[in-house]
């Protein structure tokens, strides 16, 4: 009898033991998995702020970048007959301007919007600005919201853009008139 009792004794105590391994194992793998999540949390944080609020390249910069395409600053600069604008939007103002085109083929009923990428301004949308006036567009380019010269407390990456160009096609019927073929190009984000 006391062999039986030794033996059931000794594997209470086993069972005890064995519930309090299993107690810190589960503490612990609770705890890594908060850590993890935090991390996680913390990690998806830093990422959204680094694309929302991410570093504006200057006019200087975006120019000086495509001065391998010849994509011709200089008839923007000198020959381009440009109208500046500033269009109060939600939570923003956006900056931009109007290139008329004086081409006999046009008459006012071709428009083309160019919306830039993500970080630049709308001094990298010249290239394709020179494509579009040459086949007789009028032109329209502006600096997305928080980028260039426009105001915003961030980058949307589209949830508030979308909205923004909506306005600057209301603008462009307001200037060249309603009866309009608007060509609405992209790049990257402004895609």
């Amino acid at each position: 009898m006391s062999t039986v009792f030794k033996l059931f004794t000794c594997t209470c105590r086993f069972d005890i033991i064995l519930k309090r391994e299993m107690k810190y194992i589960l503490i612990i793998t609770l705890y890594l998995i908060l850590i993890y999540v935090l991390i996680s949390v913390f990690m998806g944080f830093k990422m959204c702020n680094i694309i929302m609020n991410a570093r504006k390249k200057s006019k200087e910069l975006v120019l000086e970048k495509d001065k391998a395409y010849p994509w011709g600053y200089e008839d923007y600069k000198t020959s381009w007959e440009r109208h500046e604008f500033t269009l109060p939007v939600e939570g923003a103002s956006i900056s931009g301007e109007y290139i008329v085109n004086e081409a006999p083929e046009n008459h006012g009923k071709k428009v083309a919007i160019i919306c830039h990428g993500h970080t630049v301004n709308r001094y990298a949308d010249l290239k394709y600005a020179r494509m579009f006036y040459k086949l007789g567009y009028h032109v329209v380019i502006f600096d997305e919201r928080y980028f260039g010269e426009s105001t915003g407390r961030y980058s949307t990456l589209g949830m508030e853009e979308s909205k923004d160009i909506a306005s600057v096609v209301r603008l462009t019927r307001d200037v060249f008139g309603v009866d309009l073929f608007i060509a609405l190009h992209g790049e990257s984000m402004g895609a």
